[in-house]
């Protein structure tokens, strides 16, 4: 069941965008410098520095706040933390800006601090790397297919634990990673829960199987978030900045673009996990115990005893019909293990910046799918986007 609590919770804010591109675009490899290319088997880091209390890191595993972008490219600063008063300023010089989000454009190569100050009380900053390179340059050639994990980590659900041995964050990559070489699928777990992947090379749009299907007898349609990051920086990781694909409910009414789900170890075996988002609402994860006898849903490989997921949230239409079948409705398109217009290719030319206006990117490094929808449809347990393969296109 969920309820309103009706204690004051900060709103959380995940900042994201896309941007657009095709295959024509892609810049050809005697062109280019190069960026690092990824290992093949990349370790996850230990999230050793605390999360930041004002602005969030690209994951739950990459903590650093600092962010990257090429000349003439905005970033979007948005705080975790809502107030009544913004004040924003770039090396000490006040910014001609007093709203919750900075669209900070930089006109040169170089290092920039930006700070925000919260109701006249509470500070953050952050650096802002504009780097010596254009995008082009930074595009990564190659042939190979061999799809890379770079970060599995899942809301609680009853997939979640299920036949596997205690993991570090690492081994669930390479967990996650295997089942995808098998064809066997990935499940992401409730709202928020993701899946980072990226091949050995830069590549433009792309393909997401999951394990939706839409017949006469019912429905099953689990819709994720698609996000994609180019590797700015060039060190082969997806510590960047994540754009956000649009899709058939981005302008609509029902659509979260800022909300966050924080969840709870459970404190004794066979327990639902609890959880709380940013505006108050409580619920829970549902054991599932004549389905999923494993013990707990929590990921044994996130330490803390809570963790919040933050991304946008679309509403999905689920209910029982007459004989007590739940069925789980199609949004009309541009999410992952969703039958909408039976189309499972994904264009960066859909990528957008967190005002939604094209990003324009030329090609991508890394791809995230992030359950989308929160719900509990019965015996079916959570509403949780389940991931199969991904492609090029």
């Amino acid at each position: 069941m969920i309820k309103v609590n009706l204690k004051l919770v900060l709103g959380i804010v995940l900042v994201v965008g896309v941007s657009s591109c095709n295959k024509d675009n892609i810049i050809e490899s005697e062109e280019t410098i190069g960026g690092v290319l990824p290992p093949s088997q990349p370790s996850v880091p230990d999230p050793v520095e605390p999360a930041d209390d004002v602005f969030a890191g690209p994951s739950y595993f990459y903590r650093s706040t600092t962010r990257y972008t090429f000349v003439g490219r905005p970033v979007f600063l948005t705080p975790l933390i809502k107030g009544e008063s913004y004040k924003w300023s770039v090396d000490g010089v006040k910014m001609d800006c007093d709203g919750p989000t900075f669209k900070f454009t930089p006109d040169a190569q170089g290092e920039y601090t930006v700070a925000v100050t919260i109701n006249d009380e509470i500070s953050g900053e952050l650096k802002v790397v504009c780097v010596d390179r254009t995008e082009g340059q930074g595009y990564r050639a190659g042939t190979s297919s061999v799809l890379c994990v770079y970060e599995y980590v899942p809301a609680p659900g009853q997939f979640i634990n299920e036949n596997m041995p205690d993991m570090s964050p690492t081994e669930a990559a390479r967990w996650a990673e295997g089942r995808i070489a098998d064809g066997e699928f990935v499940s992401l777990g409730g709202f928020g829960g993701y899946i980072i992947v990226g091949f050995p090379h830069s590549i433009g749009d792309f393909k997401i199987k999951g394990n939706a299907f839409s017949n006469a007898g019912g429905a099953s349609n689990e819709p994720g978030i698609v996000y994609v990051m180019q590797d700015i920086n060039g060190n082969g990781l997806p510590d960047d900045e994540w754009y956000e694909l649009r899709a058939s409910e981005t302008d609509a009414e029902t659509t979260v673009a800022d909300y966050a789900v924080t969840y709870y170890r459970p404190q004794a075996p066979g327990s639902p996990v609890k959880w709380i988002d940013n505006f108050g609402v409580e619920g829970e994860i549902a054991y599932m115990a004549a389905f999923h006898k494993q013990d707990c849903y929590y990921p044994s490989w996130i330490s803390d005893d809570s963790y919040t997921l933050r991304g946008t949230k679309v509403a999905v239409r689920a209910e029982r019909n007459e004989a007590g079948q739940w069925f789980t409705y199609a949004l009309d398109g541009g999410y992952a293990d969703n039958m909408g217009d039976n189309n499972d290719t994904f264009y960066i030319s859909d990528a957008m910046f967190a005002d939604q206006t094209p990003a324009d990117l030329m090609y991508i490094d890394f791809i995230k799918i992030q359950t989308g929808a929160t719900g509990q449809c019965g015996i079916l347990g959570e509403i949780s986007t389940e991931v199969v393969s991904i492609n090029e296109r």
